[in-house]
């Protein structure tokens, strides 16, 4: 029989610490948005607490939503309310599922109320050496990975290789369930650059200056 080595390549990061990162990061995102509501509800000099405040994030506009609407931004500003429904996944018609606040809020009720909002992931390593590539066997264990390879190529993977770390968030599969959402990391980022260089800065002019 042939002698194997067997190299095991622990993750720096493991997916679940990402995904549970991301998770935060969601959530912090969501809370920004409410934050902003309450305190355009509660405005200058008002002592009184905002009760129902939360920013709305809405696919359509039937009466249901209508009435949402209404008592998640009762007490603000008629112009403020006017900038919150600009930002609606409505205002995409057929499209809103591709609006980052409608991601967000789908997402943060998956990761609130189900679980981690993980939806599949890949980890690859680059830099071994490509004769490998057909003695070389490669399995998940855990938080690493095993590298197996005839014990002759022992000393031709004695290095530290390169790691590209690839991860979706939501849950399903979007080639066959309608309903699925995938979103992916740089997708993410977008989101969040969306909602602190676009949503967050148009309402400064609703606060008085320190």
């Amino acid at each position: 029989t042939t002698e194997i080595y067997t190299l095991s390549l622990h993750d720096a990061l493991p997916i679940y610490r990402v995904c549970l990162v991301a998770g935060d990061g969601i959530a912090c995102m969501r809370s920004s948005l409410d934050y902003l509501v309450w305190s355009l509800a509660r405005g200058p000099g008002n002592v009184v607490d905002p009760y129902y405040t939360q920013f709305p994030i809405l696919e359509c506009l039937d009466s249901d939503s209508r009435k949402r609407l209404r008592r998640q931004t009762a007490g603000i500003p008629s112009v403020a309310l006017q900038e919150i429904k600009n930002f609606q996944p409505y205002q995409r018609g057929n499209s809103f599922k591709t609006h980052p606040l409608w991601r967000l809020h789908t997402l943060r009720n998956v990761s609130e109320h189900r679980r981690v909002p993980a939806n599949g992931s890949e980890v690859i390593y680059h830099g071994f050496p490509q004769h490998l590539e057909t003695v070389m066997k490669m399995e998940p264990i855990d938080d690493c990975h095993t590298v197996s390879v005839p014990l002759a190529y022992k000393t031709e993977v004695q290095f530290k290789p390169a790691v590209t770390v690839k991860v979706n968030f939501g849950w399903g599969d979007p080639m066959a369930d309608p309903n699925a959402l995938s979103v992916s990391k740089n997708e993410l980022w977008d989101t969040y650059h969306f909602i602190a260089e676009t949503v967050l800065p148009r309402f400064i002019k609703f606060f008085p200056a320190p």
